[in-house]
C-alpha cells in the first residue's frame, strides 16, 4: 500500500471527521416554528426552493412538506398539484422493487441518507387524506371521492409490501457475506426499544390503519351519498372509527343515522375538524457493536428514533347553552408508530450490515499496513476511524408537518347560524353560510401555543 493513497484516506477520513451538515430534521425545525407562528407563505417560500433544487433522493420529502404547507396557507388547489405529483413519484417506488441493488451499494459504502426515499407506509393514505380535505374544502367533491378511494387501495398496498420487505430482507441477510455476525448484532433487543421509546401503544392501528381516513370516508359518504351503496360504506366506515374512539359522540351519532338510512337534511349539524400538533420526527442515535476486529477501533451504527413533540390544544365548539369538546379519533403517534415499526427491520439490517462491512474492511487494511512502518498503520488506523465515524449517519427523513392528532366534534345547526370554537379557553365567533345542511369548521392548532388557523365550509 503506497504512501500517497494513504495521504489520501488520511485526508478523507480528518476532513469527514470534522465536516457535518444538518440533518434532515433538523433543518425542518425550523419549518415546523415558522408553521406554529402562522408563517405558513413564509415556509411556502423556502419549501418551493427545497423542492426545486432537491436532488432525485429527496424529491418526495420536500413534495410533501410543500403540499401540506401550501394547505396550511389556503392555497389548496396548488397543495393538490404538490400532492399529485407526491403520489406520482410514492407510486413509482411502491411499483419498482422496493430495495435496488445499486443503491445497497452506495449504502453500504456510506450510509442510506445517499439512497432515494420511497415514501414510509402511511405516506401514501396521508397523500389522499390531504388531498379528500382539499376537495371538500374546494367543493371538488369529485376528487375527494377519488382521493378515499386510493386511501383505502394505498392501505392495502401497504400490508402487501410490508410482507414483501419483510421476506426480501430476510433473504438479504442469509446472502450477506457476515450473516453470522449481522444475525447476533441484530439480535439485541435494546435496538428497537431505543427507537421508538416514549410512544403510545399500537393496538388498533395494526396494518397500517388509518381511523380519520376512515372517518372522513364516513362523512363524505354519508353527506354526499350517491345512493345506499354510499350511505351503507359510511355506516361501515364510522362503526371502524366508533370501535376506536368509543367516547366520540359526533361519530357515533352519524353511525347511527346512516344506519337508519336517516337523511342528513333531516338535522343539519356542524362540524369541527381538528388537526393538532406535530408528529413524532426522526432523530439519529447511535449504538455500538460488539465486535472482535483487532486494531478497529470503532464499530457502530447510526439510525433512527422516534420524537415525540409535546404540546396539546383543546378545542370546542359552542352555541347558546350547548357545548361539545373535541374528540381524538386518529392519534397519529400511533400511526407513525406502527409504518416506522414496519420500516425498522430494514433499516437496522441496513445499518448493521454496513457498520459490520466497513468494519471488515478497516481490519484488512491495518492488517496489511501492520506489515509496513509504523507511519503508515498510524495514518491507515486514523482514516478508517474518520472513514466510519463519517459516513455512520442515520436516515431521519420523514413527513415532519403531519399533526400529532386528528379531533373531532359536532352540534346541531343553530339558527342563527354562527357557532363559538374555543382553543384553550380563547374563544372566537365563526360565521357559517345561510345555506346548507352541513358545514364543517377545520382548525388546525399547534400543540405548543400559537395562531390557529381556522376555516368553514359548506358540506353539504
Amino acid at each position: 500500500m503506497k504512501l500517497g493513497a494513504l495521504s489520501r484516506m488520511l485526508l478523507l477520513g480528518v476532513a469527514a471527521l470534522f465536516c457535518g451538515c444538518a440533518t434532515y430534521s433538523e433543518r425542518m425545525a425550523s419549518y415546523r416554528q415558522d408553521l406554529t407562528r402562522n408563517r405558513a407563505e413564509a415556509i411556502c417560500s423556502g419549501l418551493a426552493a427545497k423542492v426545486a433544487e432537491a436532488p432525485k433522493r429527496d424529491a418526495l420529502p420536500w413534495r410533501l412538506e410543500y403540499a401540506t404547507a401550501l394547505r396550511s396557507a389556503g392555497r389548496l388547489a396548488m397543495s393538490d398539484a404538490v400532492l399529485d405529483e407526491a403520489e406520482r413519484i410514492y407510486d413509482t417506488y411502491a411499483d419498482a422493487a422496493r430495495v435496488s441493488i445499486s443503491e445497497e451499494a452506495v449504502a453500504l459504502v456510506t450510509n442510506a441518507t445517499h439512497t432515494d426515499y420511497r415514501g414510509a407506509f402511511h405516506d401514501g393514505i396521508m397523500i389522499n387524506v390531504y388531498q379528500a380535505l382539499n376537495g371538500m374544502e374546494r367543493g371538488r367533491f369529485d376528487l375527494t371521492r377519488t382521493a378515499l378511494v386510493r386511501a383505502r387501495s394505498h392501505q392495502a398496498a401497504a400490508v402487501e409490501r410490508y410482507g414483501k420487505e419483510i421476506e426480501a430482507n430476510r433473504k438479504a441477510i442469509d446472502e450477506d457475506a457476515n450473516a453470522a455476525t449481522v444475525r447476533s448484532s441484530l439480535d439485541d433487543p435494546t435496538l428497537t426499544a431505543r427507537a421508538v421509546e416514549g410512544l403510545p401503544d399500537t393496538r388498533g392501528y395494526e396494518n397500517f390503519v388509518n381511523p380519520f381516513a376512515d372517518y372522513l370516508n364516513g362523512l363524505f359518504r354519508y353527506h354526499r351519498s350517491s345512493g345506499q351503496s354510499d350511505t351503507e360504506q359510511a355506516r361501515v366506515s364510522f362503526a371502524r372509527v366508533a370501535s376506536m374512539a368509543p367516547d366520540c359522540e359526533a361519530v357515533r351519532f352519524d353511525l347511527d343515522r346512516a344506519a337508519r338510512h336517516e337523511s342528513p337534511d333531516r338535522q343539519p349539524t356542524v362540524y369541527l375538524i381538528q388537526e393538532d400538533g406535530f408528529a413524532p420526527y426522526r432523530e439519529e442515535i447511535r449504538f455500538d457493536l460488539p465486535l472482535p476486529f483487532k486494531y478497529v477501533s470503532y464499530v457502530g451504527i447510526a439510525y433512527p428514533k422516534l420524537v415525540s413533540v409535546p404540546g396539546e390544544v383543546r378545542a370546542s365548539l359552542g352555541a347558546g347553552s350547548a357545548r361539545v369538546q373535541a374528540v381524538r379519533v386518529c392519534d397519529m403517534e400511533a400511526v407513525v408508530k406502527q409504518s416506522f415499526c414496519g420500516e425498522l427491520p430494514v433499516i437496522l439490517t441496513r445499518a448493521v450490515s454496513s457498520a459490520v462491512a466497513k468494519g471488515v474492511a478497516a481490519y484488512v487494511a491495518l492488517r496489511a499496513a501492520e506489515r509496513q512502518d509504523p507511519l503508515i498503520f498510524w495514518l491507515t488506523w486514523l482514516g478508517t476511524l474518520g472513514y466510519q465515524t463519517a459516513t455512520n449517519s442515520a436516515d431521519t427523513r420523514s413527513w415532519n408537518l403531519l399533526p400529532k392528532s386528528f379531533s373531532v366534534a359536532r352540534l346541531p345547526m343553530p339558527e342563527e347560524r354562527s357557532v363559538t370554537l374555543t382553543l384553550d379557553g380563547q374563544s372566537q365567533t365563526v360565521k357559517l353560510g345561510a345555506e346548507g345542511s352541513a358545514w364543517c369548521i377545520y382548525v388546525r392548532t399547534f400543540g405548543n401555543g400559537g395562531r390557529a388557523i381556522v376555516r368553514a365550509f359548506r358540506l353539504r
